[in-house]
């Protein structure tokens, strides 16, 4: 048992310890990694909050009709669906891919103990998301069950809910290691599970917004009818039933008790389950890991003068930032996909509105007759381009990820401008056809002018290369060279939410001056494109003017 938890401490050491601390002027600072913590803390709040509203009129609705355990059995299915996604990110890098598993296997240390220390690790951060939503359950109900009741049920099924969820994630991950080669390959997994990750987050929020424009009595009788998909979540998460009917309870010792030690049992039987199919499929998974992403094919002297043929120093060394950029799961989904989010999200959104009067009411005030409508029409596409920018996480991260082999760029024979022009250009390419992806709907949906639509893409461009080239800068200024995994130098770089926060703040003044200043379309038009092209040419002038210097001191 002390191996065990002597193991597991060291690979939470391993797992959080470089998050928790940033570099700061060339030293490593533990302080400024806990406030980048607060600060994700903090901007989570406004969606915690609008989950908790949402959970308090459903349980609300449930609980009028005499069926709070439907309502609240919804809530954690939705809740061990969303573990069930994130696990299946998370197990591969934890279990397979990580460093510390060509150093573990030989210790004399038992098989049961390696892979109950990873469990546990991988548990201690689904714990996080179960945290956060039993928290907002808890207030949800305050009002409608005990304190006592309401207490016992949430801490037993907070600590049940995520088993069964990792359980089933961890296991499909190790059977298609041990029977697969597409699992071995760890860009082309990662990056499938995201995708899969964001088709299933795009369905629910489809489905959540059909739901919620609904009235209440509609949205019971839809659960109560037993959807398809709801009846296999009951099926395949079926401690969350147990748990829900446990809410419904109003004392501790009777129904609350009796349904979450079920609850509790099927958490345990899940675990040894868990560990009897582990013992089999993980060690044999692991075996010739590393020699198992070749494909085997030979290449042929066609393949070989393809690939060899000659052009440019910037088009070449563009199309291995973009090869990079697409095949990097870490830098797909939150880079390249993550631009094209937005324009889905939005779109969602607007359904209901759709299918309400409300849409046909705001159609109608919109007039492009008039020249104040033109003029901040001419401003909301302004706003887009640095909205969706700030998102896109390309050119911010793109010294950081290049990590340990930053020494390339020193060596090759290719001008430093060129290279990081390549580097700003790949986000532009990627960033150009996500506007486009929402602004043509846009433009079919309101029926613009064509010379609007035109006059708002001229204005997007000088925005698109502010946001690369200034994102370029930053990264020159301040990257995140030290890290063992990709995810560190993306999702942990304070660079991108940093342009993000620029690219923001300048959308807001651009509104404000829309609004109070910008009332003609030509005033508009060309006092847009003067603001945006400067900002531009000085975010050109940082990156590429003073690059060079930037990258002689960088080692």
């Amino acid at each position: 048992m002390s191996k065990y938890w002597s193991l597991t401490k060291t690979f939470m050491k391993t797992a959080i310890g470089a998050s928790m601390s940033i570099k700061l002027g060339g030293t490593e600072r533990k302080w400024a990694g806990i406030v980048l913590v607060i600060i994700i803390a903090i901007s989570f709040a406004p969606i915690l909050w609008m989950l908790y509203y949402v959970m308090t009129d459903i349980f609300l609705i449930f609980d009028m009709v005499g069926e709070l355990p439907v309502g609240v059995g919804f809530v954690l299915n939705i809740g061990s669906l969303l573990i069930f996604v994130f696990s299946m990110l998370a197990a591969p890098a934890l279990f397979y891919f990580a460093k510390d598993v060509e150093y573990v296997l030989p210790l004399p240390i038992k098989p049961t103990q390696i892979i109950g220390a990873k469990f546990t690790i991988a548990l201690v951060f689904e714990y996080l998301i179960a945290i956060a939503l039993m928290g907002i359950v808890f207030f949800a109900l305050r009002d409608l069950l005990p304190v006592g009741v309401l207490t016992f049920n949430t801490i037993v099924t907070l600590l049940a809910l995520p088993i069964l969820p990792m359980v089933y994630s961890t296991v499909l991950v190790m059977l298609l290691m041990r029977v697969s080669r597409f699992g071995r390959n760890p860009d082309r997994y990662t990056m499938f599970v995201g995708i899969l990750a964001v088709v299933i987050a795009i369905g629910f929020s489809m489905y959540a917004g059909q739901a919620f424009a609904i009235d209440g009595d509609a949205l019971v009788n839809s659960l109560m009818g037993q959807p398809v998909a709801m009846t296999t979540l009951n099926t395949v998460f079926i401690g969350n039933g147990f748990a829900a009917r446990a809410f419904g309870a109003d004392v501790i010792f009777g129904g609350a008790l009796h349904n979450q030690l079920i609850n509790i049992a099927i958490a345990a039987v899940a675990i040894l389950v868990f560990f009897a199919l582990a013992k089999v499929l993980y060690f044999a998974g692991i075996i010739g890991l590393s020699e198992s992403g070749s494909s085997g094919k030979k290449s042929t002297v066609e393949d070989i003068s393809k690939n060899t043929k000659g052009q440019s120093k910037f088009f070449s060394y563009l199309a291995k930032e973009l090869r990079l950029l697409f095949r990097s799961p870490t830098a797909f989904t939150n880079s390249v996909l993550g631009a094209f989010l937005m324009p889905i999200i939005l779109g969602i959104s607007l359904v209901p509105l759709m299918r309400s009067g409300d849409f046909d009411e705001l159609f109608g005030m919109i007039n492009f007759s008039d020249p104040r409508t033109v003029a901040f029409t001419l401003v909301i596409m302004t706003l887009l381009g640095f909205f969706i920018g700030g998102m896109v996480m390309i050119t911010c991260t793109t010294i950081s990820r290049e990590g340990k082999s930053l020494f390339i760029m020193k060596y090759i024979p290719v001008p430093y401008s060129t290279q990081l022009h390549a580097k700003a250009t790949s986000g532009i390419v990627v960033l150009i056809p996500a506007l486009l992806f929402m602004m043509v709907p846009l433009q079919i949906l309101f029926q613009a002018p064509a010379w609007l639509f035109v006059c708002g893409l001229v204005l997007v461009l000088p925005g698109a290369l502010f946001i690369n080239y200034l994102g370029l800068y930053i990264d020159l200024l301040r990257p995140k060279l030290t890290w063992d995994n990709e995810q560190a130098a993306v999702k942990q770089n304070l660079n991108a939410i940093l342009v993000m926060g620029i690219s923001w703040a300048l959308a807001a003044v651009i509104a404000v001056l829309g609004w109070f200043v910008f009332t003609n379309p030509w005033v508009a038009f060309f006092g847009l494109f003067g603001i945006t092209g400067l900002l531009a040419f000085t975010a050109y002038y940082l990156a590429i003017g003073k690059g060079n210097k930037l990258m002689e001191r960088l080692h």
